[in-house]
């Protein structure tokens, strides 16, 4: 009998720290640094995916923040879809205070209306140019 349990010890022991060396962290500390430091003057940071939601909440500063069904989001599921497709997009960012930035790391916008407005400002956050936007929809 304790031979038994002994092995079965050992067996969970082994595939635990198989699965802890497998595991491999959601988000760099490059990218984490990135939030950190992202000190724009104060707007609205959106995260075009929920993924990210989580890591611009622990580490923005001073940034009021939404992301797909979190956060400040004012917006339906189906107008989510509608815009991540191009549709309706300079209707959906009026929702929002100005300045307005995307943070777009696990999912970027196809290069249509809005995201052909976007001033990459570090490697993942963009401040939408909303001059830009209204030419295009003129």
């Amino acid at each position: 009998m304790k031979a038994a349990l002994g092995i079965v010890l050992v067996f969970l022991a082994f595939r635990s720290f198989q699965f802890v060396m497998a595991k491999y962290p959601y988000i760099s500390a490059t990218e984490i640094a990135e939030i950190k430091t992202f000190n724009p003057p104060p707007g609205f940071i959106l995260a075009i995916s929920a993924d990210d939601a989580p890591w611009l909440d622990a580490y923005a500063q001073n940034q009021r923040l939404g992301a797909p069904g979190l956060l400040e989001d004012p917006h339906t599921y189906q107008e989510w879809l509608s815009f991540w497709q191009g549709q309706n997009q300079r209707q959906f960012i009026a929702h929002y205070p100005r300045p307005l930035y995307f943070y777009q790391r696990s999912w970027h916008l196809p290069n249509l209306d809005v995201g052909k407005c976007l001033m990459p400002l570090t490697q993942n956050f963009s401040q939408v140019n909303f001059e830009c936007v209204e030419k295009i929809q003129e």
